[in-house]
């Protein structure tokens, strides 16, 4: 098994380019579609904002794109508290470039491509019409009783109505009487 590689902010600060100096940097030529897709997936994690509707803050699917796949293609891996720093950082000191070089032209561009694809499928499908609607409807239905507190309601209500004190109900007619003008003072 080949060592892995801990790279910090500290250590990038500190030496720079030079930080892969004097390490063997082992690079996997092919990742099994299987893998890939795992890949895509760990971008899309990163660079996907969830909400009603699903946004990609597109710098960070840059960065990503990047991260990833050095991160799975070698055997460097990052200690991360703030990912923004930490990419500037390696493309400050052109970490990330150097590496990147070092993996197959095919499998950037074949990730790339795919990826690409499925931000385009994400914002046509989950950001439909009928997803968005899809995804309010789906979120008032779990609001709703289920059938034993709709049994329980529907068998309390009775109760409920016999408690109401009638002289009530005159003066909430006269009062809609008044307010829709049927009634004049």
């Amino acid at each position: 098994m080949t060592e892995q590689i801990l790279l910090t902010i500290e250590n990038i600060r500190e030496k720079g380019y030079e930080v892969l100096e004097g390490i063997d940097i082992f690079i996997k030529n092919y990742l099994p579609l299987s893998h890939k897709k795992l890949v895509i997936k760990k971008i899309l994690d990163i660079c996907v904002i969830e909400g009603d509707i699903k946004k990609i803050d597109f710098s960070l699917k840059e960065f990503a794109f990047e991260y990833v796949l050095v991160n799975e293609f070698s055997n460097i891996n990052f200690e991360v508290d703030d990912i923004i720093e930490l990419y500037d950082e390696l493309k400050k000191h052109e970490v990330l470039d150097k590496v990147l070089k070092l993996i197959p032209e095919s499998e950037k561009e074949f990730i790339h491509k795919v990826l690409e694809k499925e931000i385009e499928q994400l914002q046509i499908v989950d950001n439909s019409l009928a997803s968005v609607v899809s995804k309010q409807l789906s979120t008032l239905v779990e609001k709703l009783p289920d059938q034993k507190s709709l049994t329980k309601l529907i068998k309390d209500l009775p109760k409920h109505i016999n408690k109401i004190d009638s002289s009530k109900f005159k003066s909430l007619a006269e009062a809609i009487g008044i307010y829709s003008g049927e009634k004049n003072a």
